[in-house]
């Protein structure tokens, strides 16, 4: 009787082993396919380090979405060829949904946004939204490319 019950037990932890196996290798958020990237053609060439940084800055889609947290933020690295200045990026890991992606300057004592210098579907117009980048299904969005001002004083929001 004994040997019964504890064969069953047995035989039900093994059927629920394998259910949370399967399931769990389904999971594909924040898989390597859910990124943005483009290029940042910077249309000036003053560029400043001091005390910040030159970033992509993802933020959610909102009415006023540079006034809300940014989804991610990552570096630029600052390419200098002749007189053209520009920057690659490709942000990972973001969940399917919309988005709207800015050039910023990111000062270095608290992480905080100081200027957005750029946005996707505006360049350097002010005051203008931009143009949401859809990440369907986890399928990753390419050539997201903008212009963009190195200057920190030419703020657009």
């Amino acid at each position: 009787m004994r040997k019964n019950r504890f064969s069953i037990i047995i035989k039900i932890v093994f059927i629920l082993l394998i259910i949370f196996l399967y399931q769990s290798c389904d999971d594909v958020v924040n898989a390597p396919q859910d990124y943005i990237s483009g290029t940042v053609n910077f249309i000036d060439t003053n560029l400043t380090y001091t005390n910040g940084y030159y970033a992509i800055t993802v933020f959610p889609d909102s009415t006023n979405p540079y006034h809300q947290s940014p989804i991610a933020i990552d570096s630029l690295t600052i390419i200098r060829t002749g007189n053209s200045v520009s920057a690659n990026y490709r942000v990972n890991g973001l969940a399917s949904g919309s988005y709207y992606i800015g050039s910023t300057w990111i000062r270095n004592s608290d992480k905080s946004i100081r200027a957005i210098l750029g946005v996707y579907g505006c360049d350097t117009a002010k005051n203008c939204t931009g143009t949401l980048v859809s990440i369907p299904n986890y399928q990753g969005s390419n050539s997201c490319n903008l212009l963009s001002w190195t200057d920190t004083l030419k703020n657009m929001h």
